[in-house]
């Protein structure tokens, strides 16, 4: 690997890049775990979820306990925010785990 690296200098680049992307992302993370509500967290997560899909609707692509994981809560508490969310009209669930979001400005402002 290391000599494919040394041959093709680019590979490194876009390797370091990845990494870097990667880093970003985890700090990002880390920091919204210790600072922000599970709400913010939630709110954050559906909204760059939509983003990176480019649409208002879409599957959540993890599972409630693995998305309770990846924002340091627990699953329970997921299924209530995304009641609370819907309840607010921020967000619809439909079957399948599709979520569409009603109203991101007002989902970002979750607190």
């Amino acid at each position: 690997f290391q000599a494919l690296m040394q041959q093709y200098p680019s590979i490194s680049i876009n390797v370091l890049n990845v990494f870097g992307r990667r880093l970003t992302q985890l700090e990002r993370q880390t920091t919204s775990t210790a600072t922000e509500s599970v709400e913010a967290r939630l709110a954050n997560y559906l909204t760059e979820t939509a983003a990176a899909l480019k649409t208002d609707a879409f599957k959540l692509p993890l599972k409630k306990k693995d998305l309770a994981t990846f924002l340091g809560t627990t699953p329970e508490s997921i299924s209530r925010k995304l009641a609370l969310f819907e309840r607010q009209g921020l967000i619809t669930q439909k079957t399948g785990k599709i979520i569409q979001i009603n109203d991101a400005d007002q989902l970002l402002l979750t607190e």
